[in-house]
């Protein structure tokens, strides 16, 4: 809940205003990657609003590049097995994430590597 509140209060510098190149996004990105990662035990809401945050610093082009790192532990998301309300929340927001993520070519290509899009269909499939 907190961190949605805090989304929104930054939501203006995360469509624009903040530009997350190449080492501006350390912290963030650790943060980020760190609250998705399935070794760190995060709960669901975490990992939710995490992939949210993703999602919506990958609204800008110029961000994509920088967000790399965190695809594999969306992926990791996606291959968790669960059948909760929340739980399908989750999935269905690092599955949005990711989908945005792949619109950069390098995104793209290591999505593919990590088997990713096979991770999307499987989530697609399963009607989240």
């Amino acid at each position: 809940m907190l961190l949605n509140v805090v989304i929104s209060m930054l939501r203006p510098f995360l469509q624009g205003v903040l530009r997350i190149r190449k080492g501006g996004f350390d912290g963030w990105g650790a943060l980020v990657c760190a609250l998705l990662d399935p070794n760190t035990s995060p709960t669901i809401h975490a990992r939710a609003n995490a992939s949210i945050l993703i999602s919506q610093l990958a609204v800008d082009k110029a961000n994509l590049d920088a967000l790399t790192n965190a695809i594999p532990p969306l992926i990791q998301v996606l291959r968790l097995e669960g059948s909760s309300r929340d739980f399908k929340v989750m999935q269905k927001n690092a599955a949005v994430a990711l989908a945005k993520l792949a619109k950069h070519p390098k995104n793209l290509v290591r999505i593919r590597q990590l088997h990713g899009i096979e991770m999307l269909y499987r989530a697609v499939a399963s009607g989240i």
